[in-house]
């Protein structure tokens, strides 16, 4: 999966000694200098911009450089509460950046450790949510069917059939995207109101609390 590459490659330069050391040594542009190199490792457009910030969530650099966000503190945004909750890497729910032009992203978050192992610092990775459109629509079965990404809270992350830029769509009220964010996985029928008849089955993401679901007419199933 492509996201798993994003958070190997991010992990990889979250912990390397030159990387720590510039931070420890305030040398703040040298250590953005070296995490810019993720940007030709990663899949190809997949990052839209990194960040380095201090532990308290305040901004030091970025790459592209933004600098109107630079000593903003984004200690309030849900990447950081999850990243400090365990300082494990942490992928974030779908939210509209703050920079402009505003977009729809998501953020992983990687802590940073001193040779103590006591965190220091975090790395961002901002991904527009039109990747996962992208690396979604390489997904297709049936005349009907279709498959979708949630967040951690029921939001649309990436379907085939909204827009992955415009208002943030809640699904956090159907049936199956409460199972699958809850970690369950299975397969159901459902019934709509005018007698539409719908397989769904749904898969959490290992370590994102995220989930896929698949659904697809049940009558095309029947009669293939």
């Amino acid at each position: 999966k492509q996201i798993d590459i994003l958070l190997t490659t991010g992990s990889v330069y979250a912990g390397r000694k030159e990387l720590v050391q510039f931070i420890q040594q305030n040398k703040w542009q040298d250590a953005i200098n070296l995490a810019s190199g993720i940007l030709k490792e990663a899949p190809k457009d997949s990052i839209d911009r990194i960040g380095l910030l201090d532990i308290a969530g305040t901004l030091q650099v970025n790459a592209p450089e933004h600098r109107e966000l630079l000593g903003q503190n984004f200690a309030f945004r849900d990447w950081y509460r999850g990243v400090t909750t365990d300082f494990k890497p942490y992928v974030s729910e779908v939210f509209e950046r703050t920079a402009k032009p505003t977009f729809n992203v998501v953020i992983l978050a990687f802590p940073i450790f001193n040779s103590k192992g006591t965190p220091v610092a975090f790395m961002t990775m901002q991904i527009k949510t039109d990747i996962f459109l992208r690396w979604l629509s390489g997904i297709k079965f049936g005349n009907s069917g279709l498959s979708y990404i949630v967040d951690q809270r029921g939001h649309i992350v990436a379907h085939p059939e909204i827009p992955p830029q415009g208002e943030i769509t809640d699904f956090s009220s159907r049936k199956e995207v409460q199972k699958v964010i809850s970690g369950q996985s299975g397969t159901e029928i459902s019934i709509s109101s005018k007698g539409e008849r719908t397989l769904a089955s749904y898969e959490p993401i290992p370590n994102l609390h995220w989930g896929v679901i698949t659904r697809i007419e049940l009558d095309e199933v029947i009669n293939s």
